[in-house]
C-alpha cells in the first residue's frame, strides 16, 4: 500500500467510497485540489484506491476532513493509516490546534490517536415540510463594508482564524443587525449553509431563513435555542456526530453556532 497526492484524475473512482448518506464527495474533492490550503491524499494497494482524507490549513489551526475507506476494505486499520498520515504531513508547531468530526464508525479510531471529545452535533432533516418565512428588517444581504465585521465575530465565536474559507462565500451572506451592530451571520453556499450568531435573536432569525430553503441542519447539542426552532417548526431528528480535537484546546462558542459547515469543517 502507498499514500500519494489525490489528484483530478481520481475523481471518477470517488463513486466506489462514497458512504450511501454522504452528499456527492466529487465537488468538494475538486475544491480540494484546487485550495492551496487544502491537501488531499489517497491510499492505494496496486491500482486500487482503498482511502481517502485530505487536510484544510488555517492559520494556526486545522481540520482532517472526508477520512473514507472503501467499503470492501474496512476493519482492517486503514482509516487509523490515513488519519496518521495526515497528521504527519501537519507541522504541529504552527497548526496547534487539529479538529476533526467523528461518525460512530471512526470515534473509536481517532480515541487510538489521542482526539479527544469536544461537543456533539445534533443533526436534522426537513422531510418534506413545507415552511414560510417572512425575513425581518434587521436582516441585510451582504456589502464589502461589513467584510471586516464579519471576519472579526467569525473569529472571536470560533478561536480559529478562517478567512481564507470565509471570503468566497461572503458575497452571498445574509447578515443580522442589532442596534446597527452585526450579531449574527449566514453563509447558504459553505458546506450546509453556516449559521453564526452573537444572540439567541439573530439566530433565530438567521436559523429560520436556512430551515425555508435548505434539508439539512446540524449544531452542537448546546445550543438549546436552535433544537427549540427546528422542532418547532417539525423537524425530525436524524443522527449525532461528535467533534474532537488534538492539541490545544480552544474556548470557542459552541452554543453560538447555529448551523454547521460539514463534516469536512465542523
Amino acid at each position: 500500500m502507498k499514500f500519494s497526492v489525490f489528484t483530478s484524475e481520481d475523481l471518477v473512482y470517488l463513486p466506489e467510497v462514497q458512504p450511501p448518506t454522504w452528499s456527492n464527495l466529487i465537488p468538494r474533492f475538486a475544491k480540494f485540489i484546487q485550495d492551496e490550503h487544502c491537501h488531499p491524499i489517497k491510499l492505494q494497494l496496486g491500482h486500487e484506491m482503498v482511502g481517502i482524507g485530505t487536510t484544510i490549513c488555517h492559520e494556526d489551526s486545522a481540520w482532517l476532513a472526508c477520512i473514507i475507506v472503501h467499503p470492501e476494505h474496512r476493519r482492517k486499520g486503514l482509516g487509523q493509516m490515513i488519519t496518521q498520515e495526515l497528521l504527519d504531513s501537519l507541522d504541529k508547531n504552527k497548526y496547534q490546534t487539529i479538529y476533526l468530526v467523528a461518525t460512530d464508525l471512526g470515534f473509536p479510531v481517532y480515541q487510538k490517536l489521542g482526539f479527544i471529545e469536544e461537543k456533539k452535533y445534533l443533526h436534522y432533516k426537513n422531510e418534506g415540510i413545507d415552511y414560510s418565512y417572512v425575513p425581518s428588517i434587521q436582516t441585510h444581504f451582504y456589502d464589502k463594508s461589513y467584510r471586516e465585521a464579519i471576519l472579526q465575530l467569525d473569529s472571536e465565536l470560533t478561536c480559529e482564524n478562517r478567512m481564507d474559507t470565509l471570503m468566497e462565500h461572503l458575497p452571498a451572506a445574509k447578515l443580522y443587525f442589532e442596534a446597527n451592530k452585526l450579531t449574527g451571520y449566514y453563509l447558504p453556499t459553505l458546506g450546509e449553509g453556516h449559521i453564526l450568531a452573537a444572540t439567541t435573536v439573530a439566530g433565530t432569525e438567521l436559523l429560520k431563513l436556512k430551515i425555508k430553503d435548505s434539508a439539512l441542519y446540524g449544531f452542537p447539542e448546546d445550543n438549546i435555542t436552535a433544537q427549540d426552532c427546528v422542532k418547532s417548526v417539525g423537524l425530525q431528528y436524524h443522527s449525532t456526530s461528535r467533534r474532537m480535537f488534538l492539541g490545544k484546546k480552544r474556548n470557542w462558542n459552541s452554543e453560538c453556532n447555529y448551523s454547521r459547515i460539514g463534516g469536512h469543517l465542523g
